[in-house]
Order: C-alpha cells, then structure tokens, then sequence
C-alpha cells in the first residue's frame, strides 16, 4: 500500500512517540520494580526475624522450665539418688501440672545415669532405653535441643529438650527430658501475618526435609523434600533474598535464613505476581499517559502535514503532465521557501522542454532517412556473418564434446583408489593422480618431474632391468608385485602395471603406471596361514580332548546301574552300557539296534510307538511296570531338543529291573495287612475291657494304686491303636494306595464333630475351644480325610498349649474354604519348622522328650 506523505510524517511521529512511551514504560516498570523488590526482601527479613525470635522466646520457655527441674528441683533429685522414698504417682502429678502452665512442653520425663526412662507424663515410655541416642550423650555435659524428628508412634514431627541432673561434685546422675509443643511451633512459623494472601513460612531440616506444614501442600511435615541452590545455600549457614520458582514451579520473591537452634532453614516467601503488582500498575498508568500524548502529537501532526505538502502536492501534479509530453505548463506558487525556489526552476525547466522538443523533432526526421539507407547494407553483411558463426557453432560443438569425454576420463583416474601415473620415454613423470600421492606420501609437486624411483629402489636391481626391458625394448606390459618405500619410510608392497603406450610409427610416446597398495592383503595372508596352523593344532589338540571326554562318559554310563542307551532322530542307537546288555542278555560286543529293543518288549508294550509319542510331546514319559516274561521293568524315554521351537534330534531310554522291589512292595502290604488284624484285635480287646471294668466296677475297687493302673491300661491301649492306625495310614500314603471318596457335606457339621470329639481333652486342660459358627457352607471333598486332618491340627494345639484357649475359623476365598486353627502355646522355634512336616518327627524345643507330649511325629506327616 502506497502513503502519502502526510501519512509518513504522521507514521514517524508515532513511531517516535510509541518508542519513547515503550522504553518509558519498561524503565518506569523496572525502577519501580526494583524498588519493591529491595523493600520486599527487607519486609521478608523483618517477617523471618521476628518468627525467628518467636520461636526462641518459645522454645527458651520450655528449656528454662526443664533446667529448672534438673537443677533446682530437690523432689527429682532425691528420687534419682534413692528412688524408692519418692511415690512416682506424686512426680507425674507434677510434671503434668507443669505441662498444663508451661504450654511449651506436653510431657515430662526423668532418665537415669543409664539411659531408662524412670518417670514420665506418657508411662508407655517408662522403661525405654535412651543410651545409644546421640542427643543423650550430649545432655550429660550440658542442655540440648533435639532436632526435628519424626514421631513414628503418633506420626506426626517431634522435639525434646534435655538437660543433665548433677550431684555436688558435679558427677551425672540423670537427666530430664522434656517433649517440646511443635504444634505451636508450626502455628507461630507458618501464621500468615503480613505476607499478603500468596506468602507463606516453612522449615526445611538439615535432610532437605520440609517440617512444617505448606500451603499448597497439605501434610507435608517429614513427607516432602526440597532441593534447590537457595535451600543448600541456606543450609550452609548463610542467607540467600532472590527471585526463584518454588517447590511447586511458581516464580515468588524469598529469603532464606538460617535458623541456628533447629539446625535448619526457615524460608519466607511471596508470589511474584502479588509482590510485584504495584510496579506492573504503576507502568501501565504511565504508558496509558504517554499513548494519550501520542494521539494528540498525531492531530497535531496531521494538521501540520497537510500545511506543509500542499504545494508539493500542486508541484507533483504539474510534473505528470511533463512526464506525459505537455511542456506547456506552469505552476503558481507563491511561498517564500525552498518550495517556492522549487516552483521557479521547475517553470524555467518546462519552457527550455518546450523549445528543445521542436528541435528535436526535425533532427529525428533527418536522422531516420540515414538509418533507413544503413539498414539495407546491414542486412547483406549480416547473411554474411550468419554463414561463418554456423561453421563456428559446429567446430565449438565438436570441442566442448571432445573436453567433455576428456574430463570425464580425468574424473575417472583422479578419483580413482588406485595409484596412476604417465612418464615420458625417459621416466620422467608428467601426471600423477591423488592416489599416488596418498600412497606414496609424497606430494603432487615432488612426484611431478621426478622418476618413479623416488618410492622404488626397494627391488634387485635385476628385477627392474627385466621390467625396463619388457616395456622399452619388447613393448610389453610389465604385470607384477613389488615393494616400494613411502616418504615416512614405511615398506610397502604394490601390484604394479606398466604399459608403454605407441605412436603410429611403434615408437613410445609415453608410459602409464598403475599401482595398487596390497600390504594388509599380504599381511592377512600370512595371518590366515598363521591362523590355519594354530587351528590344526587346536583340533588335534580338541580331538582327543573328545576322545578321553568319551571315555570319561562311556565309564559314567556303564557306571549307572540300570540300562541306558541314547538313539538319535533316525533311531539309530549311538551309544549304550554295559546294563542294558545284561538287561537283553547280549554279548558286549554286539551292536544294539533299534529293533532289538521292541523285539525284546515283545506284544506287551509298544515301544516304537511310545518313542514316537514322547518326541512328538517333547516331554519325558515314565513307563511302569512292563512285564516281560517273568521280570517287571521301570523305564524313562527322554527327548533330545535343543530349543523350544525346534524337533527332538533323539532320546535317552532308561530300563531298570524292579521285580525284587516289586517283590518287596508285595511283602510290605501283607505284612501291615497281617497287622493290622494282629495288632488292632487284642488292642481292641484291651480298651474294650479296660474301660468296661472302669465304668462298671469303679466304686467296687477300693485299692487307688488299682483304679490308676486300670486307666493307665486303657489310655495306652487308646495310643497304641491310634498309632497303629497312623502307621498304616502312612503305609497306605507312601504306596499310593489312599483312596479319596468326593462328597457334597456341611464344612460346619464336621469341624463341631471334632471339636466335640476332642471336648474331653480341652476340659482336662482348661482349655476353651472356640468356634465362631458361621452359615453352613457345602463343600465337595473327602469328608472322612478332612476330619482326619482336623482331628490332627486340633489335637496337636490342644496338646502343646499349657493353658489358654483354640479358635478355629473358617473364611470362603473364590471357590475354596480356608479353615485356620490358632492357640495360645509357645509355638515352634524357626529352627524346628523344618521338621514340622518329617516322619516321626517331633517339632519340640527337644526332639527327643516324646515322654511330656506323647507324640508320634506322624500326625502333620499324614
């Protein structure tokens, strides 16, 4: 958009003033700011201090209390030295009548030389040992502050005074301990008085650790840690007024001022924006002025513009008319400045035009007629010329093609990783690439003009007569290896080609040289021949580290005392032991094959599709007892895989005769069936008897010594049985032969059974058994093992708890019951757990004392 120049006269004054009412604003802006700032930071300091004052005033309150007990309270003294003269019930009594004048402390304590808490306002801490506490061995020589801390008891910051109870002679004898308000103490740091609505005080400890309670932050006592270059500062002793973003990112104005006493940082600070605002209002009222002034400097500008360009104005127009060919023009004008100077020259101007435009035109007549007449020889000689550029145009053409296919073949050769050079018949050389150089280390100004000689001479000097007679006298390439020198003396070795290269008579003209560096070739060569013998020692070496790792195998297999062999995925078998040989009763120098072994197991186990079976899986399967002919055999087939994703590459098998354990096994299951008719029946009988006569023959025993006997007779006969019952429950256990019976049954109905069958034991000891009866909840199990197990766990808790009671519990979790049973006994020791779960096993302080408990060590072991 194009402007006037009223406009641009106007746009600059604004501009002027806009830029004076900018820099007015922001230098008014920053003074003010400033200024504030200093009296903010000096505001903050007087906040600091005078909290700072608060809480020593506070906190001298209660340390004064506290050395006043230690050392002018003769009631506290006379209980250290002989505490059994002074009630304690009278000292507490005390003590809580001074925490309720003294709002400084909550409580009051009394330590001996040792360390013990004697008496105290809170007796949950009578009894607590102090000794190890850094703070009490400070408070023996003189009184001390304890630092923050927090409580883990009551969860919430903590602070104590101390101070040392001294006899005559000035020996330690005790001290007094007294538990600072840190309530108060908060209220008094972080009472807002004075700080606006965004300014707040808090501690920080010497962890980092903020111990008073933050605005934005509710909780944050020993829960929030601060670290920033102020607080570090801070915490070295030294006091730091800046502006800074705060813990929660916000710019504030603070100070911070270490606090001597609390070991800690007291920091005080404002949010910026609340600070800093009468300075931002008091620059805005100043630009609000100066942009006022700027629109009355623009009127006033536009009134005089329009004075000062309307005789330019009338100027302008007139010379239009003079740029479109009308001389006869003139402008009035009439002011008595420079524009006025510019009106009269301008009207001189336009009359000198008027004249020299008729002279001119006859001029231009004249010449025109010469022209025309030059135009027609002009265009004969130009015909001319067209003609001999067209020969040149052809002749430029042909040489840029020529200069083109010229640098491309130099492009090819100086860019080339080879080195390439072209000597005279002499050899002298005339060129030589950028490879050259690189290899040979010599400048291109040192190769030019030398002879190749200059890297050479490293050869026989029989070795270059043949190869200047190959390509000067024969006219020959030359092709060969050859060592050469580079400038820093480093020995080389090349593949050299030299090709003379002829005129049309078969005389040289020049020679062409290529070389390549083939160095780390030949070294690498002489490394894998190096390399290639070291590893033909390595597998012979290897080789019979194989053949003695085989016969260490071989002796492992043979070794193991059932048959083994190991077959690969063809089934062809590569190795076996002297086992699996008597197993089949082969020679030992039979080769073993795969059919071999199926025709061995005959009709009665197919043992080819069993292999098949277990490759296909890629798990082990356990074959049990495979009878063949009178023998029972045991046998495991192992698939060999390297990796989960790839197929079985073969198998182990392993064959074991378990006929005599099978034998064994027999005899075992009828030995405990001959038991338990041979045991159980008299044993029966026994109990039976005995307990008939108790109940039917009591009152006529008159001889004590007899009744004791008759129920000693009938509890043994009792244990005797319930161990024999035990022992063929683990017979049955072991051998695999429990049966579990599933049924649907009330969970309740069955724990009252044996509570109620386990009553008699419990009353004997009184001991309380409780159950919490619940709803009936149905359950699907063996209901006979279930109250076999809860016969045990009650009865055991019945048996090792001296005195007390036994709950039992019962709580539904998904689609199980869980059924808890707790006493109040002595427990087992962690050391004994282990046996806990071992056959005849006691798991008692003394494994051998089954005389106080009467235990088997079966019942958990079942």
């Amino acid at each position: 958009m194009k402007l006037n120049l009223t406009k641009k006269l106007i746009l600059f004054i604004e501009i002027i003033v806009g830029f004076v009412v900018v820099c007015g604003g922001l230098i008014t802006f920053f003074i003010v700011q400033n200024s504030l700032q200093k009296q903010v930071y000096s505001q903050l300091q007087s906040i600091t201090l005078l909290k700072k004052n608060s809480v020593n005033l506070y906190l001298k309150n209660g340390i004064t209390e506290i050395e006043y007990l230690a050392n002018k309270n003769s009631l506290i003294f006379d209980y250290i030295n002989k505490p059994t003269t002074i009630n304690e019930l009278d000292l507490r009594t005390e003590f809580e009548d001074i925490t309720n004048e003294n709002k400084t402390l909550t409580g009051v304590s009394i330590l001996n030389k040792n360390g013990e808490v004697l008496v105290s306002t809170n007796t949950e801490d009578e009894g607590k040992i102090y000794s190890n506490e850094d703070f009490f061995k400070k408070a023996q020589i003189q009184t001390t502050l304890q630092d923050y801390y927090f409580n883990v008891k009551t969860k919430e910051p903590a602070m104590f005074v101390a101070s040392p109870i001294l006899d005559s002679t000035g020996k330690f004898v005790g001290m007094v301990l007294g538990n600072i308000s840190v309530k108060d103490i908060n209220e008094i740091v972080t009472s807002r008085s004075g700080l606006g609505e965004t300014g707040e005080t808090f501690i920080i400890n010497s962890f980092n650790m903020v111990v008073t309670d933050l605005s934005k932050e509710t909780d944050a006592a020993f829960r929030k840690t601060i670290y920033t270059p102020e607080t570090k500062t801070c915490l070295s002793g030294k006091e730091v007024s800046t502006v800074t973003a705060d813990y929660h990112a916000d710019s504030v104005v603070g100070y911070w001022s270490w606090f001597p006493e609390l070991k800690s940082c007291v920091v005080t600070k404002i949010d910026s924006k609340e600070a800093f605002a009468p300075a931002r209002n008091s620059a805005l009222w100043f630009i609000l002025v100066l942009l006022m002034l700027a629109v009355v400097v623009g009127i006033i500008g536009f009134i005089g513009g329009n004075s000062f360009i309307g005789p330019l104005k009338k100027l302008r127009d007139q010379i239009q008319k003079v740029k479109s060919g009308e001389f006869d023009v003139t402008v009035d004008i009439n002011t008595k400045d420079e524009i006025g100077d510019m009106a009269d020259v301008f009207n001189d101007m336009a009359r000198n035009l008027s004249k020299y435009k008729s002279t001119v035109e006859t001029e231009v007549t004249d010449r025109t007629m010469q022209l025309n007449e030059k135009v027609n020889d002009l265009e004969q000689t130009k015909k001319a010329v067209i003609n001999l550029l067209e020969d040149i145009e052809k002749q430029k053409k042909l040489s840029e093609q020529q200069a083109q296919e010229l640098e491309k073949f130099k492009l090819v050769i100086e860019n080339t990783t080879q080195h390439v050079i072209i000597t005279d018949p002499d050899g002298v050389v005339i060129y030589a690439n950028a490879a050259a150089s690189k290899i040979t280390g010599y400048d291109n100004a040192e190769i030019i003009g030398s002879k190749p000689s200059l890297w050479g001479r490293q050869m026989p000097k029989g070795f270059y007569e043949d190869m200047w007679k190959t390509i000067g006298v024969d006219k020959k390439t030359f092709a060969g290896e050859i060592e050469n020198k580079r400038k820093n003396g480093e020995v080389y070795i090349a593949k050299s080609i030299i090709s003379p290269v002829l005129d049309d008579k078969n005389n040289v003209k020049f020679f062409v040289g290529l070389e390549s560096d083939i160095s780390k070739e030949k070294a690498l060569e002489k490394a894998l021949v190096k390399e290639k013998e070291s590893v033909d020692q390595k597998v012979i070496e290897r080789t019979q580290e194989l053949k003695e790792e085989r016969a260490r195998l071989l002796a492992s297999i043979n070794s193991i005392p059932f048959g083994f062999i190991i077959a690969d995925g063809s089934n062809n078998i590569i190795m076996k032991n002297t086992a699996i040989m008597d197993i089949f009763k082969f020679n030992e120098e039979k080769n073993i094959s795969f059919t071999d072994v199926v025709k061995f197991f005959g009709t009665t186990f197919n043992f080819e599709h069993k292999v098949e079976q277990c490759s296909r899986d890629k798990k082990v399967c356990e074959l049990n007892d495979i009878l063949v002919g009178s023998k029972i055999y045991r046998g495991i087939i192992a698939p060999i895989i390297v990796s989960e994703e790839d197929t079985s590459i073969g198998y182990i098998f392993l064959l074991e005769d378990i006929t005599e354990a099978k034998v064994m096994e027999r005899s075992k299951d009828e030995f405990f069936a001959v038991a338990s008719h041979e045991l159980r029946t008299p044993l029966t009988a026994i109990r039976g008897n005995s307990s008939m006569i108790l109940d039917m023959y009591k009152d006529k025993i008159k001889s004590k010594d007899v009744t004791e006997m008759l129920v000693d007779i009938n509890d043994a006969s009792k244990r005797l049985i319930g161990i024999v019952n035990d022992f063929l429950d683990v017979s049955r256990l072991e051998q695999g032969k429990i049966e579990i019976k599933n049924t649907e049954f009330g969970i309740s109905s069955t724990i009252n059974k044996v509570i109620k069958s386990v009553k008699e034991g419990a009353d004997t000891k009184n001991i309380t058994l409780n159950y919490k009866k619940t709803k009936e909840v149905k359950v699907f199990t063996d209901e006979d093992k279930v109250e076999q197990i809860l016969f045990n766990l009650i009865g055991n808790a019945i048996k090792f708890t001296p005195a007390g009671d036994v709950s039992i519990e019962t709580k539904v979790s998904g689609n199980f019951v869980k059924i808890s049973v707790t006493d109040t006994g002595s427990g087992i020791s962690a050391k004994n757990e282990a046996l806990l779960f071992r056959k005849f096993q006691p798991a008692g302080e003394q494994i051998l004392a089954r005389d106080v408990t009467k235990s088997t060590g079966l019942g958990l072991y079942i």
